[in-house]
This record gives C-alpha cells, structure tokens and sequence, in this order.
C-alpha cells in the first residue's frame, strides 16, 4: 500500500510540475508585449476590415487621412495612413525592401528623427522592446506641455507607429491602447 501511495504522489508531482512549466511557458508577459489579444477595454471601437492588416482599438471611431510624401534624392514616394482620433493615432508606412536590410534599429533611428522633427519635440527616452514576436521601439517625447508615448513596431516592410498624446503622462493610458494592436498573419 505504502508503494501505491509513493507512486501516486510521485504521479501528482510530475501532473503538477508539467501544468507549471506549460503555465509558465505559454503564458505572455505584461510590460513589453502584447497581452490583450489584440481586444480593448469595454466601449473601445475596433478598427478591423479585411482590406487592413492589423486590428486596433480606439476610444472612439478614427478618421482615417492619406497621405503621399517624396522620398528625398530619389523619385520614390511612401504613402502614410493614418488613424486618429483625439488623443490616440495609428500610423503605417511601407518601406522599400532595400531601406529594411539594414535592420530594426537604424530604420528605428530614421524614423524617431522624422518623428522628432515632425513633432517639434524633446526626445525624453526610448527603448527597445518586442511586440508579440516583432521588433519595437517605445519613445516619450515632450511638447508644448504635451507628453507623447508612441511604439514603433516593424513587420517585414511595414513599419507601423502607435502614439497617445495627453497633457499627463499616462503609461497604463498608453499601454492598454498598444496592446489592442493585433497584426493579422
């Protein structure tokens, strides 16, 4: 009897350890990546159609603006789309392949100095992070007595830049609107 209740203990153990490491392993982090599934809070409205290839949420429905800029010193030209609405907006661009071999970090580079220049702003910090399993870049900028917390995210060519502008920082603000972005793959 004592062996039965030996083997039987040792047969929970492994059941308990083996639904701990899946836990553990398969469960997504909070902080740097998306833990939403690509959802938003009760209320929000999701920017989805099949023409799209992200999902998003936003507090309310985005306009949508398109705009066609010349690439400087070439005859090439990227279209920017953008979603926005009061405080919130979703930006996506498609790079020429050749500008992404040079990798996440210098197109990252190129295009917080745009942002910056665009934004008339101080660069307050940046960091590296993961979107699900693509390369980011979160930033804060100071304007005017705005803060902005944005995260660029590059998906093959297509670089897309999630931002929220509001008079306090709010980093929860922020984060709950990023983890609503979804790429559809």
């Amino acid at each position: 009897m004592r062996k039965f209740i030996k083997n039987h203990k040792t047969i929970i153990t492994i059941i308990v350890t083996i639904i701990t490491v899946t836990l553990l392993v398969f469960t997504p982090f909070s902080g740097t990546q998306r833990v939403s599934g690509g959802e938003g809070p009760a209320g929000w409205v999701k920017l989805k159609s099949t023409e799209l290839p992200f999902s998003a949420c936003f507090p309310n429905t985005p306009t949508l603006k398109e705009q066609t800029q010349p690439v400087p010193n070439s005859d090439k030209t990227l279209t920017f789309h953008e979603y926005s609405n009061d405080s919130y907006s979703l930006v996506y661009v498609d790079l020429p392949k050749s500008w992404i071999n040079w990798g996440s970090t210098i197109v990252f580079k190129g295009t917080l100095q745009q942002v910056l220049e665009h934004e008339k702003g101080t660069l307050v910090q940046k960091q590296k992070v993961q979107h699900d399993s693509f390369p980011a870049l979160e930033y804060e900028i100071k304007r005017n007595g705005d803060t902005i917390l944005g995260r660029f995210i590059l998906v093959n060519n297509t670089v897309y830049k999630l931002e929220m502008t509001s008079k306090e920082k709010s980093p929860e603000a922020a984060e709950t609107f990023f983890n609503t972005f979804h790429v559809q793959t």
